[in-house]
């Protein structure tokens, strides 16, 4: 049957548009592999040309260019054959099979950690030394960290012998000299018991003397302390050092006390007597301190004179004296 001219054209038309997407499918193929860096060898023999050859066949390899001579035999060598089967050369080293490369690998070491990073410490210390430090931002003042230093005269254990000198500060009629003594023992460093004896010499002052000797009054009847006899409770809570003159430390303490006695007093009785007092002591040397007390008393006294009245009479002393401690002291 004769071929129709419509249907030969037919037949031109579709073999032409076939041979079209095949070229588009192998432009786009290629442009694929030289975009991932892939070697894609044109060179490579079609499988079906060589269906009655032994050779072995052999990864693509990118072709080596062309010298200058342009001799394309030397660019691309035939294959060497050995007993009639061809071998390919050993292929480039750059073409070697890397699939079993991270098989042989030992593991990566992990990376440090940002913190580890920052830091510039070791592996190991990553953890430690930042979490050590990172809370310091958080402490309150004075709360979290205090400072505990030995103290320079501990008094835990020993005895305390204080002789000392002073006045009686609010006796208007007679001028008082206090000579005395103290000794104590501390259970700690803030509690402790003390005894003190006290001797007071008086002298009337002027205006004592105006009294008797212009206006006739019988100063005898006053009632006036000659001494005094007791025991304390003291309390030290207050613990402190002093700079002086900017060039050395001085360590004191600062002690409340009370307790009871007895007065001697002038009209040959010895009422009961309350003492309250306060006072300080400054460490010259582990067993030498200066100390000053203030101390009052009150107690009620009848006068035995004729005329003399009875009442509660109040002293006011202030002295001052050394501290001496022993035994030896015992650091903690």
């Amino acid at each position: 049957m004769a071929t129709k001219p419509k249907d030969i054209w037919t037949r031109t038309s579709t073999s032409s548009t076939q041979i079209v997407l095949f070229g588009m499918l192998l432009v786009a193929f290629i442009s694929h592999a030289r975009a991932d860096d892939i070697p894609f060898d044109t060179n490579v023999p079609d499988a079906s040309s060589n269906t009655g050859s032994t050779a072995a066949p052999t990864e693509a390899a990118p072709a080596p260019e062309a010298p200058a001579s342009g001799n394309p035999a030397a660019a691309n060598p035939p294959p060497a054959t050995s007993g009639g089967a061809a071998q390919s050369a050993p292929p480039p080293a750059a073409t070697e099979d890397l699939s079993n490369l991270d098989k042989e690998m030992p593991p990566p070491a992990p990376s440090p950690t940002p913190a580890a990073a920052a830091t510039g410490l070791p592996t190991l210390r990553r953890v430690k030394a930042p979490a050590e430090l990172s809370g310091l931002g958080n402490l309150a003042p004075f709360n979290d960290i205090a400072v505990i230093s030995r103290r320079f005269l501990p008094k835990t254990n020993r005895f305390e012998l204080t002789p000392n000198v002073g006045l009686v500060l609010n006796d208007v009629f007679f001028t008082d000299i206090v000579l005395g003594g103290r000794l104590g023992y501390y259970f700690t460093e803030n509690y402790g018991i003390e005894a003190i004896g006290t001797a007071i010499s008086t002298s009337p002052k002027g205006v004592t003397n105006e009294l008797q000797n212009q206006r006739f009054v019988n100063t005898a009847a006053l009632a006036v302390p000659t001494a005094y006899y007791g025991l304390d409770f003291k309390w030290a809570p207050i613990y402190g050092k002093l700079g002086w003159l900017n060039k050395s430390i001085v360590p004191f303490d600062f002690y409340f006390s009370g307790g009871g006695g007895i007065t001697g007093t002038n009209q040959n009785t010895s009422p009961p007597t309350i003492h309250l007092g306060t006072g300080q002591i400054f460490a010259l040397k582990k067993w030498m301190a200066l100390r000053w007390d203030l101390s009052w008393y009150a107690y009620n006294s009848t006068s035995t004179v004729v005329g003399g009245s009875s009442g509660t009479f109040t002293n006011l002393h202030l002295t001052l004296g050394m501290s001496f401690f022993f035994p030896e002291a015992v650091y903690r």
